[in-house]
């Protein structure tokens, strides 16, 4: 008799829960102890990501300033090679590392 009722609450419980059964303090603590890690890695992985963007704004913005300088600088050179004679030195110069490089790359 106490069996058929055990085995009845039992499974009216089981109905209640849907087969979840309920963690033990030894699981619960393993659990939040994992919890914790992961926490703690999403946090220091989350300052990462947000010292790159900062890093990649700054590159970013560098590489806009150097850019105009370049061409300021390229504008300058070619008004001295004009006033020089030697317009297009510069760019020849240049075609020529670039051909001497890829030479280099082959050998």
């Amino acid at each position: 008799e106490m069996d058929a009722e055990l085995a009845s609450k039992s499974a009216e419980l089981g109905d209640q829960g849907k087969g979840k059964s309920v963690m033990s303090a030894e699981e619960f603590r393993r659990y939040v102890s994992e919890l914790r890690g992961k926490t703690a890695q999403y946090k220091r992985m989350k300052g990462e990501l947000s010292e790159l963007r900062s890093e990649w704004g700054v590159l970013a913005r560098t590489e806009s300033i150097l850019k105009e300088q370049e061409a300021s600088v390229s504008v300058k050179l070619n008004e001295a090679e004009a006033r020089r004679g030697v317009s297009g030195f510069n760019k020849t110069q240049e075609d020529l590392e670039k051909i001497s490089q890829q030479k280099a790359e082959v050998d």
